[in-house]
């Protein structure tokens, strides 16, 4: 099978420092070569924990990613509209709204202005100057238009905000997802820690090189609001749409003949030509990319992919990854997906054990939901929560809240919601000054809320998802497990 990427693999079966003679040499006798040896598995030491060091008698692989989006050559990230527009001919399948605009995202920066030139929109003196701002190069592009942009479609009905990017550009924007906002807790619920809650799009578009045009993707995060400036009126504040761009580097590799894909990204914009330390997903090569379902890694963690648990030791500047691949072993206790759950006790507002496990026992599925009442997403996501555990049977499966809180006050509040909701299932309450290893969210690595995980009456984890997206996805499953009334 040919290879698109480079792959270097190899076994490490010596000891850790490579030393194993009886008496060591002196200092003064090791070579160069043998000391950065020793002081790159001290670094190693250092910075990974027990099963990064375990992981180093398995499977240590190389892999090289190549540059798929340059968020350099991005125009517009924010989604502003210059007028009202309610129809524009081009356009189809959009759904008739109050107000509406419709706006490009650009993609490919010198190939959009080279572009917009030779068809005769910008004159020879307006390009020269833009390609002297920015050193373009016209060798390595195509003398007419091409589609190296996305549309987006944004438009006010009543208090929903709808917006939807034409993924496939193809000026139809019946056969692309529409995505659906509460303008009034729209800020709220995707802002900080909660922005990997909003919609991720895989986009296609046509991008110039050297030999023609490429066929070309990305991925575009949508966040809902508003985070530019120079805004002409509230109207055009109220349509604009916050994009960022997620995935710049890929690659494939090849492990006991399962095929994976890895993406990175800079850990923040400062370091957007930096890729010694980004953020990595890895999995399986058929699967379709969704950062919905899976939390990005940094250096030192790992994460689970088809048949194996990976391990994320270093990368390079120019995105070159050394990672560890283990065989992945279905008896784990743990907090992945297919691991089985560990002993899992907390204790209710009458200071009642409840054991999970127990809950198991009698032959049901649990799904836990960890929420707080400090968590935006977690109050709006309460109505469908509520309106999912309508509809399951009560005698298959159990729900069981993890409430994690800050302080008293913040139990008192959600106290009220659970009463104020009629939130009738079973609540644990989780303190964050009161962690320990024996507490659940630490015990199963908990850190976005909401998190749903589903447990099978065997005790293992079938599904762990986050936010809305999360909530659907859990939803499907027990329809497919036959949990739902209706």
């Amino acid at each position: 099978m040919e290879q698109i990427f480079w792959l270097q693999r190899f076994r490490e079966k010596k000891s850790l420092f490579f030393v194993q003679s009886e008496q060591p040499p002196l200092m003064s006798n090791l070579n160069c070569s043998l000391m950065k040896k020793i002081l790159r598995y001290v670094l190693l030491l250092l910075i990974c924990n027990v099963q990064v060091l375990q992981g180093l008698a398995a499977d240590t692989l190389r892999v090289k990613t190549r540059l798929s989006f340059n968020p350099k050559n991005r125009i517009q990230i924010s989604t502003v509209p210059t007028v009202k527009i309610l129809h524009r001919p081009e356009y189809q399948g959009y759904p008739r709204c109050d107000t509406s605009s419709f706006t490009v995202i650009v993609l490919d920066r010198d190939q959009q202005f080279f572009g917009s030139y030779k068809d005769k929109r910008r004159t020879l003196a307006q390009f020269l100057e833009i390609q002297k701002q920015y050193g373009i190069d016209t060798t390595q592009l195509v003398p007419r238009r091409i589609k190296s942009y996305v549309s987006v479609f944004t438009g006010l009905k009543g208090p929903k905000k709808i917006i939807i990017v034409d993924a496939n550009n193809n000026n139809d924007f019946s056969d692309d997802s529409a995505y659906e906002f509460d303008t009034l807790t729209m800020e709220r619920n995707y802002r900080g820690d909660t922005t990997e809650l909003a919609p991720l799009v895989r986009v296609n578009y046509e991008r110039a090189m050297k030999q023609g045009i490429q066929q070309a993707h990305t991925y575009l995060r949508l966040l809902p609001y508003n985070e530019a400036y120079g805004y002409q009126n509230d109207m055009e504040r109220r349509l604009a749409v916050y994009i960022q761009t997620q995935v710049y580097r890929e690659g494939n590799f090849i492990v006991d003949g399962q095929e994976y894909k890895v993406s990175i990204s800079p850990a923040s914009w400062e370091q957007i030509d930096n890729y010694a330390r980004p953020d990595l997903k890895i999995q399986l090569a058929d699967q379709l990319y969704d950062a919905n379902k899976e939390v990005r890694i940094s250096i030192g963690k790992n994460m689970l992919a088809g048949n194996h648990l990976f391990t994320f030791l270093s990368s390079t500047k120019d995105g070159e990854l050394t990672l560890v691949a283990e065989r992945y072993d279905p008896n784990r206790v743990g907090g992945r997906v297919r691991n089985l759950a560990p002993v899992l006790v907390g204790r209710t507002d009458k200071n009642e054990e409840l054991v999970i496990s127990q809950l198991l026992k009698k032959g049901s599925y649990v799904l836990l939901d960890f929420w707080g009442s400090w968590c935006g997403p977690c109050i709006a996501g309460i109505p469908a929560l509520k309106a999912l555990h309508q509809q399951v049977k009560p005698d298959k499966i159990q729900f069981v809240g993890v409430d994690y809180e800050y302080n008293e006050a913040g139990r008192v509040q959600a106290r009220k919601l659970e009463a104020d909701k009629q939130l009738n299932w079973q609540q644990v309450i989780e303190y964050s000054s009161k962690q320990t290893d024996a507490s659940i969210p630490r015990q199963l690595g908990v850190q976005v809320y909401p998190t749903y995980m589903l447990l099978s009456p065997e005790g293992r984890i079938l599904m762990r998802e986050v936010g809305e997206t999360g909530l659907a996805a859990v939803k499907a499953k027990l329809s497919q497990l036959g949990l739902l009334t209706r």
